[in-house]
């Protein structure tokens, strides 16, 4: 009698039967034929995503802006 006081209760009864699962998906659409037929490209990878989770790489400095020209007037106009 004490050994059967060291073994697990026995498991509760199954439950009821799980539902149907949902409607399936459509087939995917047949390959492209021809000049089509390149696979689609790599999606671009997430912002980050370089290894170790590196920031992206930083942004080019924009060109200086262009010198304002100084026109060159006649004294009699100024």
């Amino acid at each position: 009698a004490p050994a059967a006081a060291a073994r697990p209760p026995p498991p509760p009864p199954a439950g009821p039967a799980g539902g149907g699962g949902g409607a399936r998906r459509p087939p995917p659409p047949p390959p492209p034929r021809g000049r089509a037929a390149r696979p689609p490209p790599p999606p671009p990878p997430p912002p980050g995503g370089r290894a170790g989770g590196a920031p992206p790489p930083r942004p080019r400095r924009p060109p200086p802006p262009p010198r304002a020209r100084t026109l060159q007037l006649p004294e009699a106009l100024r």
